[in-house]
């Protein structure tokens, strides 16, 4: 027998045990490049070293390409577990097409068509489905199952340290929860009004202060965005690193370079083998960046506690386990802190985080600046409440204009397609009658959950606050709050929920009563929203340019009160 043909039996053979074993475990990517470029290097060496001659590469593309085949053919056969399930065949494939268009941040769209076309649940990755139906929730992500979060929660590079976001054991998630609670308990957020109600009067500032005098446009998605990272550098860190975006800028790019590092541990995070690649190469760099900045924050606050005058969300998580006296290692520390920076969407990620909760900021003032009948409405109810503009908005006194909360909901229910990965666990569970079989990754889809006219009616794809009112009712009139999944819900429920709509609240009504704001002739709405992408951060690839002006000097004169600068 020729060597070539001795070596054919061996390649397939290899591919075949390679399969078995990698069909149910996953590899880190990183190491398998490692591992690859040891075997090219000693077959390499053979070809000097053996009188058999033959070409690695042969040997290579023999190997992968029995590989793939045995790989593919098993996704597509019946005898795949979830075989019964539909979805796009080359997203059933390989997890790589979803993690493609999760970078698109139209992943949702894609989704939402998927099960137009499909049903209410779709398969979208080799082990991964869709559900649309409002009994997925609390089987996913409520107390009786208990599920793990998928392997798109890895840490990036599988760096050091526990954080309640990225993916850990239960214990460990126990432990860590109970001091996220204690940092948003009732007593606690009461210390975080004082810097938020000061931050927002600089906001009005800022947004006076950037409008272009020619034009008298401004860019509030902008402003909004210096406004978070500045009122989390005080909430979070107790104003110990001063960043001010606000009154400098953002010179050293943190934004933008924040967005970017989290879109890729999203996206590449759906193909975790992709992620673990990415990590060692340039195009990872904002991640490494971003993790330098929160590390920095976090050894920052520490070494300045003294100094801080304010009760911020740093102090809870230095003081550790009020139960045990444990302390949260410095790692520890650091890791937390890069999610309060920037975070990411999980049914337990905070609202406090600085990117997505301007963003959210931002298109509640597109969805009310596009609708300006909801706006007017909006501060007319907030004048009656607030005669005066420049009084201390509390949380009893908002809670007497509900079309504030009305407008906030409508909005996040629109704009909120947060994709939320579970494991099913040993034994599968069952939705609406369909049996998941365990290990396999779902995913409620929020999106299509939210605009689904069983839920929503009518005109489900309309901004329409009035839905949330009491007096929305009538056969035709269907508004199912369970639909409405922005927070999650059962252990998973976002721990800053609560503090997180009274945050937005706060700033849209003191927004809404010190301006009278309206769109440019120059700027187009639906671009602009077509141009709205998620990627567990929202992106828009256009600014929100509005026309702002100060509606009493009353206001500016306050505003200068409490401004630095």
């Amino acid at each position: 027998m020729s060597p070539e043909h001795q070596i054919l039996p061996l390649c397939i053979g290899a591919a075949f045990i390679s399969w078995v074993f990698l069909n149910k475990r996953s590899v880190r990517g990183d190491y398998f490049v490692v591992f690859y470029a040891f075997v090219i290097a000693f077959l390499s060496a053979q070809k000097y070293w053996s009188p058999v001659s033959f070409s690695v590469f042969k040997v290579s593309a023999l190997y992968f390409s029995t590989l793939a085949f045995i790989t593919v053919a098993y996704r597509l056969s019946p005898f795949h577990p979830l075989a019964k399930y539909p979805g796009p065949i080359t997203w059933r494939i390989s997890s790589v097409v979803l993690a493609f268009y999760s970078f698109t941040g139209k992943r949702h769209l894609y989704i939402d068509e998927f099960h137009k076309k499909y049903g209410p649940f779709v398969r979208i990755g080799p082990n991964a489905l869709t559900i649309n139906s409002i009994n997925a929730s609390p089987v996913l992500y409520g107390a009786k199952y208990h599920m793990e979060k998928s392997e798109s929660y890895n840490k990036p590079g599988h760096i050091g340290g526990v954080s309640l976001f990225f993916k850990h054991t239960r214990e460990e998630s126990t432990k860590r929860k109970r001091i996220w609670y204690n940092a948003f308990s009732g007593s606690a957020i009461e210390h975080y009004f004082p810097p938020l109600e000061r931050r927002t009067w600089q906001l009005t500032n800022c947004i006076e202060n950037r409008t272009q005098k020619s034009t008298g446009i401004v860019d509030l998605s902008e402003c909004l965005a210096h406004w978070s990272y500045d009122f989390m550098g005080e909430m979070v860190f107790g104003g110990s690193n001063d960043l001010e975006l606000m009154r400098n800028g953002d010179p050293q790019g943190y934004i933008p370079g924040g967005k970017m590092a989290t879109a890729i541990v999203d996206s590449f995070g759906q193909a975790p083998w992709i992620m673990d690649i990415l990590w060692h190469l340039p195009s990872s760099k904002d991640i490494h960046r971003l993790q330098e900045l929160s590390a920095n924050m976090m050894r920052n606050r520490v070494k300045r506690s003294g100094d801080v005058s304010i009760k911020d969300v740093a102090s809870y998580l230095i003081e550790g386990d009020r139960t045990t006296g444990e302390k949260i290692p410095m790692s520890d520390l650091e890791v937390e802190s890069l999610i309060a920076i920037q975070g990411g969407k999980s049914s337990f990620s905070l609202e406090i985080r600085s990117d997505n909760t301007a963003m959210t900021m931002a298109l509640i003032f597109y969805f009310l600046l596009t609708h300006p009948h909801c706006y007017a409405k909006l501060q007319a109810e907030l004048d009656k409440v607030f005669p005066d503009p420049t009084v201390p908005l509390t949380n009893d006194k908002i809670a007497k204009v509900p079309y504030v909360e009305a407008c906030v909901t409508e909005a996040l229910r629109l704009a909120s397609p947060f994709f939320i990965p579970r494991i099913v666990p040993p034994g599968g569970c069952e939705i609406d009658g369909n049996f998941i079989p365990e290990g396999t990754v779902a995913v409620l889809s929020a999106y299509s959950l939210q605009i689904d006219p069983k839920h929503f009616h009518p005109e489900p794809m309309a901004y329409i606050p009035e839905r949330w009112m009491p007096e929305w009712e009538g056969p035709e009139k269907i508004t199912n709050k369970a639909a409405f999944v922005s927070f999650s819900s059962g252990p998973y429920v976002c721990v800053a929920k609560n503090f997180a709509m009274q945050e937005m609240k706060l700033v849209v009504s003191r927004l809404v009563l010190t301006f009278d704001m309206s769109l440019p002739e120059v700027f187009d709405p639906k671009a602009f929203f077509d141009g709205f992408g998620n990627m567990r951060t929202s992106v828009f690839d256009r600014p929100l340019y509005v026309k702002a002006v100060r509606r009493s000097e009353k206001t500016k004169l306050e505003a200068l009160a409490h401004s630095p600068y």
